[in-house]
């Protein structure tokens, strides 16, 4: 098994070009002429303008109720994640590889999860889409239980 995880939108700004296609479409044929059987595409992370540490300061100084940190944060977000995760989703190859959507994993209606069950100290990314290590083992846990790992 092969996890390919970026932050995609700072790698190529038009997703749907056939160059950026062909691009990763070369990188799947040299994992499968590898000998690679699992190939998995996990998308991009919630990004949020100026980090989500910065995003939840200002959310702590000047939220209501005042000074809480939110679980879930629907300001702030920069769109440009949630457009490649869209671009991504559909142009993939199901039956060649999987897509894992962080968007849809750590946002909902309400916004995107901020940090860790085990507290609001436990961010679940610490600049402008690198996970940490809280927020990484969120997503290899849900990877495992959707088989996604062997």
């Amino acid at each position: 098994t092969v996890i390919l995880f970026a932050v995609w939108a700072y790698y190529e700004k038009d997703w749907a070009s056939d160059g950026a296609k062909s691009a990763l479409s070369a990188t799947f044929d040299a994992l499968e002429k590898a000998g690679v059987a699992n190939i998995v595409v996990v998308g991009q992370a919630p990004a949020w303008k100026g980090g989500l540490p910065a995003q939840m300061y200002d959310a702590w100084t000047h939220g209501h109720p005042f000074h809480t940190l939110p679980d879930r944060l629907a300001t702030g977000l920069d769109p440009a994640a949630a457009a490649v995760d869209r671009t991504l989703r559909g142009d993939l190859d199901a039956g060649r590889v999987r897509y894992f959507s962080l968007i849809d994993f750590f946002c909902n209606a309400e916004g995107c999860l901020t940090h860790a069950p085990e507290g609001p100290t436990r961010l679940v990314t610490f600049d402008y889409g690198h996970l940490t290590t809280d927020g990484a083992t969120l997503v290899a846990r849900e990877l495992a239980a959707e088989h996604a790992l062997p």
